[in-house]
């Protein structure tokens, strides 16, 4: 799409109209007009009829967790810290109330059903939290309600809470207040749509959005958003925006009001010095955008991160900006290749060197004799971090997962681009050497199975219980690392042009990303079974637990591992995707990013 028809979207979304409360078309952006635009943070979800199928699958996830009894898990990971008898009685049946009252809110297939935004700031004495839900006309009274009785119940646990209900800016509000600390949480009702703030002031500046004829001091009525909204894709069903510079400013504001009785003190004076320099570093990214459509059984998400003006001269930018892109992504990847993913990541050494000097200038009293103390430790390691590992690693990668010779095993490579190969394989070897006489049983030896010379494999007994050879060494100035050697020889051959690389796999064309030309990153994950990968991990939680000692002081760590090995079959439910693909370009002023989640067909039922 043109950046002309971009700004059009844009400048429609900024135009909806707003003082019709009900009635609006799904995968209408009405929301963002009651968000103010002092937000750092701001969702925006609609509903999109095409992912039905979507939620569908979400629903027997929550559903199976609902029916795991994982209440009764919490809850007794609380009691049990309660030692008399009737106050841990009285604590369960104020729980199963609660809990109750949460259950009959319709959280995930009424509430917000139509649409739903979010918005955040940061403020004293606590970050505000601004939440605003459209509902079904048919649903809206009841949902209202079971949030109302909600927060009765939770106030009806302590003398403390109490609920007051009165009418602001035309609409009915209901404050969660705790003693001399006033109202902590605050919901309004008006026309079909629920408000929800966490913070002082938040709640009444959404109703004072939704009293003014069109969006005038909204989110999406500010210009930065607007012309972030520009750079991407129109949203269909999603948005995020993300404004760094403004969590920057709204961080220093909370600083300084912390400080300001303390603006005389040398010390504080100092300490508010090294932290702003530090911000300044770090306050490099302007903003991040992304949005979604939803195009049969894939979502794409286009992104946009963008630097701030003069933000290139940092060493944070410099650290991700001055690397070698990849101009053939797939040089290293096996067409059968489970996932992969290629990075230009980040010259950690530049970073580590600015570390240092910052410390030592910035931190004039104490910093050098800081920086003397951590090259002693160094030397006492005969550790050198510079010489040892900075001065070879550029650190550009190339991960790649295979699948084994077996059912379920898996191999790999990784690949980590150096700067001087001679001067790395140096460090490599002096290291695996170190490790030989550290670990008796750990042997270092050459690696023939591998088609390229000079590497070496490393044996140890508890790898061949792995069933894993891990081997090492050079190709060209990549640092290569394999599970097995037939994983690497299987790389090799496609960088050599002996073996088709990912490009002609079928899947891949139909669900990746292939990228032309330099890039930052791009990456494909096979997540066909990822409900059955996931289950096992939880389930794992349950054996490990089974082995801990049966005492006292372990008890909440074995409930914690019986609530999760709990979980292990509702995680199990998540195994409707089939695969992520993701890319990354640097574009000069920023970053370009796209990411497709694709689906499995829905299974339609025999009957």
């Amino acid at each position: 799409m043109s950046r002309g028809k971009r700004t059009v979207c844009a400048l429609a979304l900024a135009l909806v109209p707003t003082a019709v409360l009900g009635g609006e078309r799904d995968n209408t952006f009405t929301l963002g007009a009651y968000i103010p635009g002092d937000v750092w943070l701001y969702l925006h979800e609609v509903r999109n009829p095409e992912r039905d199928f979507i939620c569908a699958h979400w629903d027997k996830v929550f559903e199976a967790a609902a029916r795991s009894g994982i209440d009764g898990d919490i809850r007794q990971l609380f009691a049990e810290k309660i030692r008399d008898p009737e106050q841990r009685s009285e604590f369960e049946s104020k729980w199963d109330k609660v809990w109750h009252a949460i259950s009959n809110v319709p959280w995930i297939d009424k509430l917000g059903r139509r649409e739903f935004a979010m918005g955040q700031r940061i403020a004293l004495p606590m970050p505000t939290y601004m939440f605003l839900f459209r509902n079904d006309p048919a649903d809206h009274a009841a949902i209202t309600a079971s949030l109302v009785k909600l927060m009765r119940t939770i106030a009806s646990t302590t003398d403390a809470c109490a609920v007051v209900e009165d009418k602001r800016h035309g609409a009915k509000v209901w404050s969660l207040c705790i003693g001399n600390v006033g109202a902590v949480f605050e919901m309004f009702s008006r026309g079909d749509i629920i408000g929800a703030a966490v913070g002082k002031g938040a709640l009444d500046d959404m109703l004072k959005l939704m009293n003014r004829k069109g969006t005038a001091g909204s989110i999406v009525a500010d210009p930065a958003f607007q012309e972030a909204l520009a750079e991407v894709d129109p949203p269909e069903d999603f948005l995020q925006y993300f404004r760094a510079t403004q969590l920057f400013a709204q961080i220093q504001d909370c600083l300084n009001t912390a400080l300001r009785k303390a603006r005389g003190d040398p010390d504080v004076k100092m300490v508010r010095g090294v932290v702003f320099k530090a911000f300044e570093q770090f306050n490099a990214i302007d903003y991040s955008i992304w949005t979604r459509r939803t195009d049969g059984l894939q979502e794409v998400h286009s992104g946009i991160t963008k630097l701030s003006p003069g933000a290139k001269a940092k060493p944070l930018v410099k650290a991700l900006t001055e690397r070698n892109m990849f101009k053939r992504f797939d040089r290293f990847v096996p067409e059968n290749a489970a996932a992969f993913s290629v990075s230009t990541a980040i010259d950690v050494g530049l970073l580590y060197n600015t570390a240092i000097a910052f410390i030592r200038t910035e931190i004039p009293a104490e910093g050098p004799g800081w920086i003397a103390a951590w090259d002693g430790i160094q030397k006492g390691f005969g550790v050198d971090l510079n010489r040892d590992l900075f001065s070879w690693l550029s650190g550009e990668f190339v991960s790649v997962t295979l699948s084994g010779a077996m059912p379920g095993q898996k191999g790999g490579v990784t690949m980590i681009r150096t700067r001087d190969p001679k001067v790395a394989w140096e460090k490599v070897s002096t290291s695996l050497a170190w490790l030989g006489r550290r670990f008796e049983q750990l042997m270092v030896n050459p690696a023939p199975e591998v088609e390229v010379d000079g590497f070496v494999s490393v044996y140890h007994p508890m790898m061949v219980m792995m069933q894993i050879k891990p081997v090492v060494g050079m190709y060209e100035d990549w640092l290569v690392i394999g599970v097995k050697p037939r994983d690497v020889n299987r790389c090799l051959a496609v960088a050599r042009g002996d073996a088709p690389s990912i490009r002609k796999n079928a899947r891949f064309q139909a669900e990746g990303l292939s990228p032309n030309g330099p890039i930052s990153g791009t990456s494909f994950s096979d997540w066909r079974k990822k409900g059955e990968e996931l289950g096992m991990m939880f389930g794992m939680f349950g054996i490990v637990g089974g082995f801990l000692p049966p005492s006292e002081e372990l008890r909440p760590v074995r409930t914690v591992f019986t609530l999760l090995a709990r979980l292990a079959p509702v995680v199990a439910k998540i195994d409707f995707y089939s695969s992520q693909a993701s890319t990354c370009r640097f574009t000069g002023d920023g970053w370009k990013h796209e990411l497709v989640v694709t689906y499995k067909p829905p299974v339609v039922s025999a009957d």
